[in-house]
């Protein structure tokens, strides 16, 4: 009894810390956004099959409305990418880390299926693959890294990392740390220096003048290093690098 009362507490301290995200209603968007109790769906309008899909695990404690607004806008430039943004127990992605890799029955048929994540979200989604290697045939991570559980290092399939500038909570060092479980690195100079092919190796960009929260809308985190670019403009550059990369698969 007194386990339960322990996770109960730890559930709704959880639920009180959320970083909310942008309210839906109050948003103006291009393409469907159908919302359920597990994820929300964003599709290019009477759409109904795809060539890929892209499942998006937030960070920790984020709204999970936080992103919707740019990758609506991702969706746009890419009208054949279905994106799923997967709602978790307390906003924590640990606690069903496998969760979209269950949703793949009930959502519409892609040719292909990607994970992505911001912060704690991009770890568990490299601990989903590496649970499901044959379900997905790239990451995407944002201001994230592998824990070292999950050991990717073999994984026969791209990696993109983006990460920020001012970044005080996924530094640049934790990132460098961490590579060793991933496809080799290759750095990236701009958004659109991929070599041809691509190759199976994890890609690295730093955006100039960005930080840790403005990979979602949903203010200021503790911890975190000032940005001297707007949420709007790091979204953008995330927008395009994510672009070139899926593009390239």
């Amino acid at each position: 009894m007194r386990y339960l009362f322990v996770c109960l507490l730890a559930f709704a301290v959880a639920v009180s810390c959320t970083h909310l995200g942008d309210p839906i209603s109050d948003q103006d968007f291009v393409n469907d956004i159908y919302e359920t109790p597990d994820y929300i769906r964003i599709t290019e309008p009477g759409r109904d099959s795809f060539e890929k899909g892209l499942f998006f695990y937030p960070g920790a404690l984020v709204d999970p409305f936080a992103y919707v607004s740019w990758l609506d806008s991702l969706v746009t430039v890419n009208p054949m990418l279905m994106v799923v943004v997967v709602k978790m127990p307390a906003n924590l992605a640990v606690f069903n880390p496998g969760k979209a890799f269950a949703l793949q029955d009930e959502l519409p048929p892609a040719n292909r299926w990607l994970l992505s994540g911001h912060s704690l979200g991009g770890a568990m989604a490299c601990k989903a693959v590496d649970d499901n290697r044959d379900k997905a045939v790239a990451i995407i991570l944002l201001a994230a890294y592998a824990d070292d559980k999950d050991n990717l290092a073999n994984w026969p399939h791209p990696v993109l990392s983006v990460s920020a500038e001012f970044d005080d909570l996924a530094t640049a060092a934790d990132l460098q740390a961490a590579e060793y479980l991933l496809p080799p690195p290759y750095r990236m100079a701009s958004t659109a220096d991929f070599p041809m092919p691509p190759g199976i190796q994890t890609f690295y960009y730093e955006i100039p003048g960005g930080n840790h929260a403005q990979f979602g809308n949903y203010g200021e985190q503790e911890g975190d290093g000032q940005a001297t670019i707007s949420a709007g403009e790091q979204q953008a550059v995330v927008i395009d690098i994510i672009s070139q990369f899926i593009n390239r698969l």
